[in-house]
């Protein structure tokens, strides 16, 4: 057992694994950890499973992933993403926008100020 607990693994549901390897990986820049058996894992300073659903229920849920990147609104541009929060300064020192992945997610961009 961990001498304190953290996350072990963040498992993201999704209906088309290669459009959600294509947002995480290829927008994103994560890397891929391994891509085998219809999943996808990447690095994202802990593991992220990219793992296949029937049917996943996207909604705005209580728990949110964020990802920091070098330039919040040139990204969402540059991929035309769907916005739920536009870009905007915030009071804990990120430029933070949130933003649909392709499965209808709900994460949160920062660019540190």
């Amino acid at each position: 057992m961990p001498e304190r607990t953290r996350i072990g693994t963040v498992i993201v549901l999704t209906r088309d694994v290669r459009a959600s390897r294509a947002f995480y990986a290829d927008l994103l820049g994560l890397p891929v950890l391994s891509d085998e058996d219809g999943m996808v894992t990447l690095d994202a300073g802990v593991p992220l499973l990219l793992h296949p659903a029937d049917s996943p229920q996207p909604s705005r849920a209580s728990i949110n992933l964020q990802f920091l990147v070098a330039d919040v609104d040139g990204l969402i541009e540059e991929a035309g993403l769907t916005v739920l929060t536009p870009p905007h300064d915030t009071e804990y020192g990120v430029r933070e926008a949130e933003v649909l992945d392709p499965d209808g997610h709900a994460v949160f961009l920062a660019q540190p100020l």
